[in-house]
């Protein structure tokens, strides 16, 4: 699993990137066989009532070419942070459940029919 975090027009800390990857890994992790590339985005989005506030996207892209996206918009980046991997990670655990099982004869776990 590649993994990619992009700033635009926000300044991330070194605490904040550190806190996005850890949470991303945390809500990925187990699916790393499936996945080939997760891309993390932090920007501002305008809110006609709230003002600009902080936003994340995060991109999942499977082994099977199907793409998650997920958004959120909060105005503490940390917990927009941690509920979007949360969101991620639940996103692709639906996905990833609704896809056949590669498994090819002779493998561990395959029954034979």
């Amino acid at each position: 699993m590649r993994l990619s975090i992009l700033d635009r027009g926000v300044d991330l800390t070194d605490e904040l990137r550190n806190l996005m990857e850890r949470r991303l890994l945390f809500a990925l992790a187990r699916f790393d066989a499936r996945i080939r590339r997760v891309t993390a985005v932090a920007t501002h989005r305008e809110d006609p009532q709230r003002g600009r506030q902080p936003s994340r996207c995060i991109t999942v892209r499977l082994k099977s070419d199907i793409d998650i996206v997920t958004t959120h918009q909060e105005p503490d980046m940390a917990t927009c942070i941690i509920r979007t991997a949360a969101r991620a990670g639940r996103a692709v655990a639906r996905a990833v459940k609704g896809l056949p099982n590669h498994q090819h004869p002779g493998c561990p776990g395959r029954r034979e029919g």
